[in-house]
């Protein structure tokens, strides 16, 4: 059982007729402006909440010739449209990152802030095509006040406020206090919660089986008081069958004569393999063995170890031979894994730095690292905090765990071909076999398939792995196509390699940390457009949400 932390706390000629925005007259206006300005009809959905567009889609004329100009123009382009966007300055932005990309588009994102000072949470990116033109900005921002950003706490009091809070939540079985490891504070503007103040975003952790945390804790950066903290750990709880009497091919390291669980094709730094043997500290001792064949022999989860070392880098080989990505995090190096995490613990996680995978209580659940679509959805898990920060809690949360369960699912279609299945977890289901969640058939998982289900619940950060499946199942449908079993609209799918691409350019192009339901609709349709333009394809994947209600009915 996992013990959490208590809550402490987005040039042509001719002109045409403007698109009517929700948004205030300036905004109005200035859309009005874009449109005369470029010729063409700009398409804006504006953040419920925020009032500010969340995704706008036009054209320019071409503004840049080359990647090195395009963070120039787009801000160029903030400073003209503010008032779209209600921003006082494009000084309000500061320009995070620049990458082109293999269709020739380069994307430039931006993270607000007040006074150098990033305001949490809010980024947007601009996207310009092959020829230059600007054709697609999306993401947060609005204006926020804050009349100065100046700290009075420093960063040692933010972190021993940190520590001292989170503290005394997490205890053992005993009742006795676990350490708690603090990272470096971050200043940051926090504009989600009531008025924006100034704050010290700290992550702490705790690799306990009895008590297993990562958590983001903001501390108010003039009173040195924490007040709000947010569960970051990302972990699958489930049921299915163990497949341990399978064998599987291994890279293994020699050194002096010994071996050790250390591959070298799945990373650089390799991908290394730990054993806890129950305890209750990550990563616990490197694997090694006195022969390249025998491995993890003994215990009641025998095995745990040849199957994370296999999985990992049958997943390590998806991401990189199908979307050409150089390990979970980018950088090119290996995951480190720890089996036998725990006393027969019935989970696994990655904490944002590391796997871990518990041995299951042999009752409810086998080893969980017997299971391909376990650990590559952890695995998913990285790439998803590398490549776009999503968040984990309430919608943000929800699409961070669908996107797991996806690529989970297209690991296990791409390794195993005709017998893998749209189930999360079954494998190591000792139960009833039926695992964690369906994709195909999210009712028959008990889940939502449809967003008129969609629940509201403070539970597991506001429902995040049962809401997941509208989203997972919007993922099925536009892959192997189908019929809503709510709305009963039918969905021709685009196949395996066409849906993974949309997701994985959604992810690493269009999704960012505060991403909900609607957001990932409008990401996944863009990336299918970028891949494949206006066609069959694109309109599939338009209709997979339609017909989960994210999107409306034509």
């Amino acid at each position: 059982m996992r013990t959490r932390f208590a809550v402490l706390f987005p040039l042509a000629l001719g002109a045409c007729a403007p698109s009517t925005p929700e948004g205030d007259g300036r905004q109005a206006t200035a859309l009005a402006q874009l449109e005369q300005d470029t010729g063409s009809r700009w398409t804006v959905r504006y953040h419920p909440d925020l009032h500010t567009p969340a995704f706008l889609e036009g054209r320019t004329a071409p503004l840049v010739a080359a990647p090195s100009e395009a963070g120039r123009a787009a801000r160029a382009f903030f400073g003209t449209y503010r008032d779209l966007f209600q921003l006082a300055s494009a000084d309000d932005l500061d320009e995070d990152a620049i990458e082109s990309d293999e269709l020739g588009m380069t994307h430039v994102r931006f993270l607000q802030s007040v006074g150098g000072v990033p305001v949490r949470g809010r980024e947007l990116t601009v996207h310009f095509d092959a020829s230059g033109a600007l054709v697609r900005i999306h993401g947060r921002a609005a204006p926020v006040a804050l009349a100065d950003p100046t700290p009075v706490t420093s960063v040692e009091d933010a972190r021993a406020a940190a520590v001292t809070a989170a503290s005394p939540m997490v205890r053992d079985a005993n009742g006795d206090a676990i350490p708690v490891v603090a990272g470096q504070p971050q200043l940051v503007v926090d504009a989600d919660a009531g008025p924006p103040r100034l704050a010290w975003a700290v992550e702490v952790s705790v690799d306990d089986p009895a008590a297993v945390a990562h958590a983001e804790i903001l501390v108010d950066a003039r009173k040195g008081v924490p007040y709000r903290t947010l569960d970051e750990l990302d972990t699958v709880a489930g049921s299915g069958r163990g497949v341990f009497g399978e064998t599987l091919a291994l890279t293994v390291a020699e050194r002096r004569g010994r071996y050790y669980l250390e591959d070298d094709q799945a990373g650089a730094p390799p991908q290394k393999v730990f054993g806890a043997e129950g305890s209750e500290r990550l990563p616990g001792h490197e694997l090694s063995s006195d022969s390249p064949d025998r491995w993890d022999e003994a215990g009641p989860a025998a095995g745990a170890a040849v199957d994370a070392a296999g999985y990992l880098a049958a997943t390590y080989d998806y991401f990189a031979r199908i979307h050409g990505r150089a390990g979970a995090l980018g950088g090119g190096a290996g995951v480190r894994a720890t089996v036998h995490f725990g006393h027969r613990w019935n989970n696994a996680f990655w904490n944002g730095r590391q796997l871990a995978f518990g041995d299951g209580d042999g009752l409810q659940l086998a080893p969980l690292a017997g299971a391909l679509d376990v650990v590559a959805h952890e695995y998913t898990h990285a790439v998803t905090q590398a490549a776009a920060r999503l968040g984990h809690s309430d919608e943000s949360g929800a699409v961070n765990e669908a996107i797991s369960d996806l690529f989970a699912c297209f690991v296990e279609h791409e390794v195993r071909g005709p017998t893998a299945n749209w189930t999360v977890g079954e494998e190591v289901d000792l139960v009833g076999g039926r695992g964690l969640r369906d994709l195909g058939d999210p009712h028959r998982s008990g889940g939502p398939a449809h967003v008129d289900e969609e629940t509201d619940t403070a539970d597991d950060r506001g429902g995040i792995h049962f809401n997941s499946l509208i989203v997972s199942h919007a993922g099925y449908l536009m892959t192997a196509g189908g019929t809503n079993a709510v709305s009963k609209l039918s969905v021709d799918g685009i196949g395996l390699q066409a849906a993974s691409a949309v997701w994985y350019r959604a992810l690493t192009r269009y999704l960012q940390p505060d991403a909900d339901l609607r957001d990932a609709a409008d990401a996944t349709v863009a990336a299918a457009g970028d891949l494949f333009g206006e066609g069959t394809k694109k309109e599939a994947v338009t209709a997979a949400w339609r017909a989960v209600g994210v999107l409306p009915e034509r």
